[in-house]
């Protein structure tokens, strides 16, 4: 029997699960209830009733057919790896696992309640709902990824609701549509914003990639850009103490645009647990943790993201007018998107067919480490990062683009105080990225993107 529903069906399910709610404000800890795990798992089945209509009514002219019978027999049919657009992939699919993942912790669910409550909710539209063959990648996306970028979410909307209400629906809807329709918030976790900034920039970009094979290069020289970039740091990271999960983050993200060239990047590096070491001395802090990020890029020419777990070492040496933090991080890479956008546009020696990607999907191990340096005195800053990514043998969907990257990304300027929190500044922002094909038949690719801009930046208190 096909399930045929209204985007009225699923917004009814959200007013008749609160019904039954009083109205008071929580502010301690409180533990989930039977009827929150309940709410929960309705307003998870009510997103995917809501996204089932919106592709049934707006977005596909063919929706697929939806019955218990076509369920059972994508039980049976081998997972696949899907050939959707890079945006739909890893940023709507991580998006909607936290929404998933929020319906939990917007009812006092923890955690691990709520990444499996997410896992529930894409294993219900990927088996169910959308037809007609699982894809193994959104399912490992949706709620691990979305877990990271719920948690962010949710902890984020408590301060941003405190400071603008009405952001705080753009931020994370599930907590602000549960705190509207129950009268109260959802338990509000320990921790708080440690630094945030939010920066206007205008600029020149200029992008170049070469082949390791006679093939030709490209580039375009200092085209007029404009963007924005948004940096948040939950918790002080060095010399921290986990007391629960993912209780510490940074959280960057930011956009350029120039007339023949755009780029879009979202880091999201997460702490799931960790305890500081020798932080005796105020001048130096120390923590060893396990960490859980995702980071996605996406631009003109470049389609990268990374969703990985791992060990974490990092380190604060304060000198007084100067600081600098470090980063090690040792890596399992559960899912890499790497892209090969010059070798499938521009080799016409490489066969593919007409819906082949400019991506290619990977598991594999990464080291990374992160050098932070601050100088009051001078006011400068430099962020550098180099990142080795190994791929394990077999693993990639397309046997073609077996290959290791190595990237460096470089963001460096000098800014000055014009009035209280603002302040006016020039950076440079570097991206490297150097993929090292193992077949000898595929050539490497060397691919680099400068933003040199002038900006205006505010720090909240």
């Amino acid at each position: 029997m096909k399930l045929k529903t209204t985007i009225f069906t699923s917004l009814l399910f959200f007013f008749i699960t609160f019904q039954p709610l009083s109205s008071q404000e929580v502010t301690e800890p409180k533990k989930a209830e039977f009827k929150d795990h309940v709410i929960a798992i309705g307003e998870m089945t009510a997103i995917n009733l809501f996204l089932y209509d919106l592709n049934t009514l707006f977005l596909e002219s063919n929706p697929p057919e939806v019955s218990f019978d076509i369920f059972l027999n994508n039980l049976k049919t081998p997972w696949v790896w899907d050939f959707s657009s890079f945006k739909r992939n890893q940023f709507f699919h991580p998006y909607i696992g936290a929404s998933y993942f929020n319906a939990g912790r917007a009812n006092n669910l923890n955690f691990i309640q709520s990444f499996l409550l997410a896992t529930a909710g894409s294993f219900m539209w990927e088996a169910y709902l959308e037809g007609p063959v699982i894809s193994l990648n959104d399912f490992i996306t949706t709620p691990l990824d979305g877990a990271i970028l719920g948690e962010i979410l949710h902890r984020l909307y408590f301060p941003t609701y405190d400071l603008c209400k009405p952001l705080s629906w753009l931020l994370s809807p599930m907590d602000a549509l549960n705190e509207f329709l129950r009268g109260q918030t959802s338990y509000r976790p320990e921790g708080k914003i440690y630094s945030m900034d939010i920066s206007v920039n205008s600029g020149f970009n200029s992008s170049y990639f070469s082949f390791a094979s006679s093939l030709s290069d490209y580039s375009s020289w200092y085209f007029p850009s404009l963007g924005f970039a948004l940096n948040i740091v939950y918790e002080n990271p060095y010399g921290h103490k986990t007391k629960e999960a993912m209780d510490q983050f940074t959280f960057k993200t930011g956009t350029y645009g120039a007339p023949s060239y755009g780029l879009l990047f979202m880091n999201c590096d997460t702490t799931l647990y960790s305890v500081p070491y020798f932080t005796d001395s105020e001048s130096t802090k120390n923590s060893l943790g396990i960490s859980m990020d995702y980071d996605v890029l996406k631009s003109t020419d470049i389609n990268l993201s990374l969703s990985s777990l791992g060990f974490t070492d990092k380190h604060l040496f304060d000198f007084g007018t100067s600081s600098l933090g470090t980063n090690l991080e040792i890596n399992f890479i559960y899912l890499s998107l790497c892209d090969n956008y010059f070798l499938l546009k521009e080799d016409p020696d490489i066969t593919k067919s007409a819906t082949q990607p400019l991506y290619t999907y990977k598991l594999g191990a990464g080291a990374k480490i992160n050098l932070e340096f601050k100088s009051q005195k001078f006011n400068l800053f430099s962020d550098l990062s180099l990142e080795y990514l190994f791929t394990y043998p077999g693993s990639a969907k397309d046997q073609k683009f077996t290959s290791d990257a190595f990237i460096t990304t470089l963001n460096t300027g000098a800014e000055y105080k014009i009035y209280k929190n603002y302040y006016l500044g020039l950076n440079n922002f570097l991206y490297i990225k150097n993929d090292m094909n193992k077949k000898d038949e595929i050539s490497s690719v060397f691919q680099v993107s400068d933003f040199v801009s002038l900006y205006f930046k505010y720090y909240f208190d």
